[in-house]
């Protein structure tokens, strides 16, 4: 009936409304066996139309760790370009590898990132202390603890596993990690080609002389795409929380350091934390407050920064040099070189030596000084605030990674009334009982004030600088008399200083350090033996040559082998082979190495001042150190205002296979060539890097014969006779 029909009607044009909210899906679901067989192929991707993605729609993060493999395409290979795997860039500091997923806190300690080998097959690390291997499943195959910071290990890999390893801090510049079941010589990590350093030979310039820019400040001229961010070079799950701690928080990234040698505007899109660090290292920290963080930020000359971001955020982050950001634009390493620019200096060094010579920041004040040069590496650990006093220290030498020289009580105090600065303190024989809480032993510490230093990389050259002042006793006991509850340590400005001493310590070529040093005595004081330099013996079976020495019953112009000199020789003026002549320089060496350390003639030691300045011209003691000598009680007592300037250096260098020195050294507008010769030669010839036709000067000369008085396109040529030695001028 009509009602019927009605109701009906209702009930269809209900149906037609049914909201997918109210079907009960507890009732059942449609499975496979309500879809047609070309539907099922379609969903499985086996027909031309596919379930696909849009295109750009997979993103980074949706892509598994591991999923795409350098077997997998055609354009990847392996990116490291020396021997060594370890990337000491990313490593975790204060980490020590603990279970196979479990780290502990270590403050000495590193974390490696992880290394993978998809082939699988034998690896070799050292020094380690202790390491985790994984098989391409993520499942630990492999964890020990060697309880050594020295070991050496070869592990194996399963094909698609990775390792991860922690050693001391100290070592993250020898450490080398090598395919193979034997350790290669240490090499400086590369995974990709960079230009720190351009050397050419003259006619590589005059070839390239037409793309030169001389005298321009700005040699930036590698592009690689507007988009400085790599984001294959990130630590994963790590976040910058302050200016040096970084922590551990998943979903987010810490970006590389990115480093500039001139002042630079930088955008930053996506930081929601950073860090610039200024050229000593030093680094300020800011949070943005948001994952999409946009910032300028302005990097001094010399400095760096890093930041951490959100891992989803990785397809859309931007750094661009600049205050405005730029369209983004994913990372390419493509190289572009327009033209060479070059400044002044370097287009004037542009010779045939291969040398590099780079900075690295170890910790807080911990720094090496490396000097590569074809295969050798030269590593000089230093610290700018050793031992008690806080003071610059050398700390040890090493060539290829093996520790060669024992440094680190190699700079020199000021003799007084006692042995002060550098590393040492007034004894108790002078200040008695009156600091007991500041005593070590049998030292007061700290003996100096006003210590400013800082380190840093310039043109090519590392430079410290430092200066500190000496406490003057007489003040400071009166001080301590008057206030005898109080801690000197907490009021040194009130306390009178009795010296000043201002020093530069400059690196550069392969393995060299001049030293330039000016004390200020800033009131009238007694004296002893003062050097301005010192050192340990290189080796404890060391062969030591002396020049311009004539000693009883020690032969140091032949060479005296250090295993058994055991007596303590102090030079005189009845020991110079030359009179008028006292020593400027000596040499030991071991195996394939020099040092060489000593004076440069000129201003407070001359030979004329110094002959007036001391009547001990070298101390060499049977321990193997050796101190030279510049003044003495001679001079003594200095009168206040008194200023000496004194140059020496102390070089390391490959050895010479026919001379025991044979040292270029750089100061002021001279070079100075010193030469000891143990045998006699005929022509020999040494390559230099100073411009031909430069006339070469005599400083003191015994045995030695020029062959020509100008230098020429080989260099020097000259013929020696037996414990012949020689230091001659050259003009920049």
């Amino acid at each position: 009936d009509a009602s019927v029909t009605a109701s009906l009607t209702d009930l269809n044009n209900s149906l037609k409304n049914i909201d997918v909210k109210w079907i009960n899906k507890n009732l059942g679901k449609l499975d496979q066996t309500f879809m047609t067989d070309e539907f099922l192929q379609q969903m499985a991707g086996n027909t031309p139309i596919n379930a696909v993605p849009a295109d750009g729609a997979i993103t980074t993060p949706k892509i598994a760790e591991k999923a795409v493999t350098a077997d997998r395409t055609n354009f990847l290979s392996s990116n490291v370009l020396s021997n060594n795997y370890f990337d000491s860039t990313k490593i975790i500091k204060g980490k020590m590898v603990g279970g196979y997923f479990t780290d502990s806190d270590a403050p000495a300690y590193f974390k490696s990132d992880k290394i993978y080998d998809y082939d699988g097959g034998e690896w070799t690390i050292y020094p380690v202390r202790a390491y985790r291997i994984f098989d391409e499943l993520g499942e630990g195959v492999g964890l020990e603890n060697t309880n050594s910071n020295s070991e050496e290990r070869t592990i194996t890999v399963p094909a698609g596993g990775y390792f991860e390893f922690s050693g001391a801090t100290g070592n993250v510049s020898v450490t080398q990690v090598n395919k193979g079941d034997t350790r290669l010589p240490y090499d400086v990590y590369r995974e990709t080609q960079d230009f720190p350093t351009l050397n050419f030979t003259d006619n590589q310039v005059e070839n390239i002389s037409n793309r030169i820019i001389v005298g321009a400040e700005n040699a930036e001229f590698i592009e690689s795409g507007t988009n400085l961010f790599d984001p294959t070079k990130i630590e994963k799950d790590k976040f910058i929380s302050g200016r040096y701690t970084i922590s551990d928080l998943p979903g987010y990234f810490k970006s590389e350091r990115f480093e500039f040698d001139v002042e630079t505007k930088v955008v930053i899109y996506g930081a929601r934390t950073y860090r610039i660090f200024d050229a000593n290292g030093e680094p300020s920290h800011v949070q943005t407050g948001s994952n999409l963080g946009q910032v300028v930020i302005t990097v001094p000359a010399g400095g760096a920064f890093d930041f951490s971001g959100s891992l989803s955020n990785l397809g859309v982050t931007q750094v661009n040099r600049g205050e405005v950001l730029l369209p983004y634009e994913e990372y390419t390493n493509d190289l572009t070189i327009p033209n060479l620019v070059l400044t002044e200096k370097q287009a004037s060094q542009t010779t045939g030596n291969s040398s590099v010579l780079k900075l690295n920041k170890l910790d807080n004040d911990l720094y090496d000084i490396v000097f590569t040069n074809g295969n050798n590496v030269l590593r000089i650990n230093v610290s700018l605030k050793a031992r008690d006093n806080e003071v610059f220290n050398f700390i040890r030498t090493y060539l290829n990674g093996e520790s060669i020289h024992s440094t680190g009580d190699d700079i020199t105090p000021i003799r007084t009334i006692a042995t002060v600065g550098a590393n040492h303190g007034y004894t108790a024989d002078v200040v008695g009982d009156a600091f007991p809480e500041n005593m070590k032993n049998g030292q007061l510490y700290p003996s100096v004030k006003d210590v400013t230093n800082s380190i840093k990389e310039i043109d090519g050259e590392v430079i410290v600088k430092e200066s500190y002042e000496i406490l003057d006793l007489d003040s400071l006991l009166l001080w301590k008399a008057i206030n005898p509850t109080l801690d000197y340590v907490q009021h040194l400005d009130d306390i009178e200083s009795v010296a000043k001493v201002i020093t530069t310590y400059t690196f550069y070529g392969f393995g060299k350090c001049r030293i330039d040093t000016t004390l200020i005595f800033l009131k009238e004081t007694p004296i002893g033996n003062i050097g301005f330099m010192q050192s340990d013996k290189l080796a404890s079976d060391a062969i030591r040559y002396v020049s311009g020495v004539d000693y009883p019953d020690v032969d140091f112009g032949s060479g005296v082998n250090l295993a058994t000199y055991t007596d303590n020789v102090k030079i005189n003026a009845s020991h110079l082979v030359n009179e008028n002549e006292p020593p400027l320089f000596y040499s030991d060496t071991k195996n394939n190495i020099s040092f060489t350390m000593g004076y440069i003639p000129e201003q407070d030691v001359s030979n004329d001042k110094r002959l007036l300045q001391t009547e001990t011209f070298w101390d060499f003691r049977g321990t193997g150190k050796s101190y030279p000598i510049a003044l003495d009680s001679t001079s003594s007592p200095v009168q206040a205002d008194s200023v000496f300037q004194v140059s020496g250096f102390r070089n390391y260098n490959i050895t010479d296979e026919e001379m025991a020195t044979f040292e270029v050294v750089e100061s002021g507008e001279f070079y100075y060539i010193y030469i000891h010769s143990p045998s006699a030669h005929g022509v020999v010839n040494r390559a230099l890097d100073i411009p031909t036709g430069k006339k070469i000067e005599e400083v003191i000369n015994n045995g030695i014969d020029l062959l020509a008085d100008t230098t020429g396109a080989g260099g020097i040529t000259f013929s020696t006779q037996e414990k012949s030695y020689a230091i001659f001028k050259i003009a920049k």
